[in-house]
C-alpha cells in the first residue's frame, strides 16, 4: 500500500491521524533543466534545493487552510501551486515560509506586518492563525506532503502567480490560467 493513499485513508478516517505521519527531515527535489525521454526524466514539478523542514510543510498547510479550505481539493492543490511557483520565481522570496509570510513591515514593529497589506490576506488580518477546523487542517496537511513529496504531482495551474477569489474583481493585467473552486488563477 502506496504513502499516499495511507494517508488519504488515515485523512478519510479520522481527520488528524495524518497528523501523525513525519517526513523525511530534509529532502530535495531538483526539476531537471534538460530534458530528456520521458522514461528517464525525474518527474518533480518543483526547483528548490534547500532542504523542506517542518516549518515548510506547515505553513503551506496553513496556507491551503486558510485560503482555500472550503474549496474542492482541486482548489487546495491550485493554492499549494502558487505558492510553490512564487518560490521559483525571482520576484518573490525564495522559501515557503517566507512566500506565505510576505507582506509590508513597519520598521519598528518586525514581527508583524501591517494589516491587509500581505501577500495571503489570512496572515495579516489580525485574526487567530490556529486553523481550528481539525479535518480540514489535515487534509491541507496531506496536500501540502504530497505537493512537496510526491515526485509524480501534477501541477493543478501551470505557472500560476497569483489568485484571488471569484467574487473579487481586481484591476490585474496578468493572463488568466485557469478557475479552480471558488478562486481564478492568473500567471
Amino acid at each position: 500500500m502506496s504513502i499516499r493513499f495511507t494517508l488519504w485513508l488515515l485523512v478519510l478516517i479520522s481527520g488528524v491521524a495524518v497528523a501523525c505521519y513525519t517526513p523525511p527531515k530534509t529532502t530535495t527535489f531538483v526539476l531537471d533543466v534538460n530534458p530528456q525521454p520521458e522514461e528517464t526524466r525525474i518527474r518533480s514539478p518543483w526547483y528548490h534545493t534547500y532542504p523542506v523542514t517542518a516549518a515548510d510543510i506547515q505553513c503551506l498547510a496553513l496556507n491551503i487552510y486558510f485560503e482555500a479550505r472550503s474549496d474542492p481539493t482541486v482548489g487546495q492543490y491550485a493554492v499549494a501551486d502558487v505558492v510553490m511557483y512564487r518560490m521559483m520565481h525571482y520576484n518573490f522570496p525564495d522559501t515557503i515560509c517566507s512566500v506565505v509570510k510576505d507582506g509590508v513591515f513597519r520598521e519598528w514593529q518586525q514581527d508583524m506586518p501591517v494589516k491587509w497589506r500581505c501577500s495571503f490576506t489570512w496572515y495579516c488580518d489580525r485574526k487567530s492563525d490556529v486553523p481550528t477546523e481539525k479535518k480540514a487542517f489535515g487534509i491541507a496537511m496531506y496536500i501540502a506532503r504530497d505537493v512537496l513529496f510526491n515526485p509524480d504531482y501534477e501541477p493543478e495551474v501551470p505557472y500560476a502567480l497569483y489568485y484571488h477569489a471569484e467574487y473579487v474583481d481586481p484591476e490585474w493585467g496578468f493572463t488568466f490560467v485557469a478557475k479552480r473552486g471558488t478562486h481564478l488563477f492568473y500567471m
